[in-house]
């Protein structure tokens, strides 16, 4: 007896040691405080710039959830007076390599910084293991192929702070199942939602529809069984609209 419990607290803190919680004092340090590479559970407070974010993905290769939610991303200018990344920009290819066109599979979850008002080009490109990602309420822009292939996600609300959803930005997002767009004023380019086949709800919280006339396909590939679900009284507006009438069921909620 004595022998089993003390197997069941051993393994207790080898579970422990691998979450770490770290904050930083001077952006560009992460590397210098992480412990142990093979953690599986990682949280950052404090300044991080892009230089952390690359740590992140190429060295924490069993990371498996990510909370960033108290971090604040700093501008970086690559040496030699190279790339600048922007102050309070999710990295564009941050998770992406653009040698390999590989994503951080190892992600399940992500909470990005509650600061950042934008998420960079293919930041999570092909990061299919990701299941849950909630886009923080100051983001005004999502990026051409941000989320490009995360294969895994089941759910996506926008909020309605976002005005730009670049283009492609969810395409090939196989396992979404639902969409909530709160995002009345946004401009989504070009397939946006293209071949997202599992989709079978998106809820709109806008009267007026967005208008889509200039995008193209922004939901081809969506499930033919897709419910379009709009706000009491908008019906007749969605069903007239380029792209919103397209969808077979446009309910009323």
């Amino acid at each position: 007896m004595k022998q089993n419990i003390l197997l069941l607290f051993c393994c207790f803190i080898v579970i422990c040691i691998k979450a770490e919680t770290i904050e930083t004092a001077v952006n560009g340090e992460l590397a210098s405080l992480v412990r142990d590479v093979n953690t599986k559970e990682l949280v950052v407070s404090g300044s991080i710039d892009a230089r952390d974010i690359d740590f992140i993905f190429r060295q924490l290769v069993q990371l498996e959830t990510l909370d960033l939610s108290q971090a604040n991303i700093i501008s970086y200018r690559e040496d030699g007076g190279g790339y600048t990344y922007p102050a309070n920009e999710f990295p564009q290819y941050a998770f992406y390599s653009s040698q390999t066109s590989d994503g951080k599979i190892s992600l399940k979850s992500v909470i990005l910084p509650q600061s950042i008002t934008s998420i960079g080009t293919r930041a999570f490109a092909n990061c299919k293991g990701i299941r849950e990602i909630k886009i923080p309420e100051n983001v005004t822009e999502i990026s051409n192929r941000a989320f490009v292939n995360c294969s895994g996600l089941t759910s996506l609300t926008i909020p309605p702070s976002v005005k730009k959803i670049g283009a492609r930005a969810f395409e090939e997002c196989s396992g979404l199942t639902s969409i909530i767009l709160n995002c009345s004023q946004a401009e989504i380019s070009d397939y946006a939602f293209r071949e997202c086949y599992e989709v079978l709800s998106i809820t709109v919280n806008s009267k007026t529809p967005i208008e889509l006339d200039a995008s193209k396909s922004v939901f081809q590939g969506i499930h033919p069984n897709c419910v379009l679900y709009v706000p009491v009284g908008a019906t007749k507006a969605y069903n007239t609209s380029i792209q919103w009438q397209d969808f077979p069921k446009i309910v009323e909620k």
